[in-house]
């Protein structure tokens, strides 16, 4: 036992001598994945090894977190994740993993609003005009999300329970395809994080109708949040983090959290965080861990009242 033991104090002190990696739980071209690639390319400095994105979106982000669950607890194995990591076995019948049981938090990456979008030639030029436009004929508008249960999709529920409206819900595979769908006219309205949804809004393709966040967001200062609307119940945000296996030795998280949080301090992530209408977090994994706690109990509660269920 102690040749074993010393065995592996010396594979921890190695580490990493390999490739890590970070599973998203989102497609490419989504917030959590855009979030994912800034702290790879700057964490791989750090490291000296690749830090590589690997996406693995569907089931709202279930396919991701089963396969990090089940990954070995070494530290090269990690998931990219955001608010759908406690939401999704509270909605799933079988989400295949345990937010707490199965993970340990490692670090909080970013926080920030959603925004609610249209294509740029659409008809609707406010949130007024899409509530008007679904009082008047419910359910005649679609709206699209990452997926059932992610946190666009909360974001989107707490708005239409608000405003006393039903937008039907169409879930797509991650933030990119849902916003390619916006601009191609095939959905009317698509709710996605403000970071996923940035630079289309500023290229001028999509139109940004109002944000979820209580405060307005110097990279938006346009548009106005669900608070200014009458809706302060709609209040809600995204966050993005990293998580490890259960049984990741502490060393390791301690290191990774580490060498994260360095490169969430420096100011050119800051700026691009910034630039992407959310803010950095860091902090201790035990801080993290408090905030999933509470995450898991808000979403109970949330879960229960809206009555979400997902096959």
């Amino acid at each position: 036992m102690a040749a074993l033991a010393l065995v592996d104090v010396q594979a921890q002190s190695r580490y990493p001598d390999r490739a890590v990696r970070l599973v998203a739980t989102a497609a490419a071209g989504g917030g959590v994945d855009a979030i994912g690639r800034l702290i790879g390319e700057q964490l791989s400095h750090r490291l000296k090894q690749p830090v590589v994105v690997d996406n693995k979106g569907g089931a709202g982000g279930n396919i991701a977190s089963q396969h990090v669950a089940n990954s070995p607890a070494d530290g090269y194995t990690l998931l990219l994740t955001s608010n759908s990591h406690t939401l999704n076995p509270l909605i799933y019948k079988n989400a295949g993993y345990h937010a707490i049981k199965d993970f340990m938090p490692l670090i909080k990456l970013s926080d920030g609003p959603e925004v609610l979008v249209t294509a740029a030639d659409s008809l609707f030029k406010t949130l007024k005009d899409v509530v008007d436009a679904s009082k008047a004929k419910p359910r005649s508008l679609s709206y699209g999300s990452s997926g059932i249960g992610g946190p666009v999709h909360m974001a989107m529920e707490l708005l239409m329970s608000s405003a006393n409206i039903d937008v039907v819900h169409a879930p797509y595979k991650g933030t990119g395809p849902s916003l390619q769908d916006a601009l191609g006219g095939q959905i009317p309205l698509v709710m996605a994080s403000a970071t996923a949804a940035m630079p289309l809004i500023q290229s001028g393709k999509l139109r940004p109708l109002v944000l979820t966040g209580a405060v307005r967001i110097p990279s938006l200062p346009q548009v106005p949040t669900v608070v200014e609307l009458g809706y302060p119940a709609a209040v809600h945000t995204a966050w993005v983090g990293i998580f490890a296996p259960t049984g990741t030795p502490p060393a390791i998280v301690t290191l990774l959290n580490r060498e994260i949080a360095a490169v969430l301090a420096m100011p050119e992530i800051a700026q691009r965080f910034k630039d992407l209408a959310t803010l950095p977090v860091g902090g201790t994994e035990a801080e993290f861990r408090t905030m999933v706690n509470a995450d898991q109990a808000l979403h109970e509660k949330l879960v229960a009242r809206l009555g979400l269920k997902a096959d």
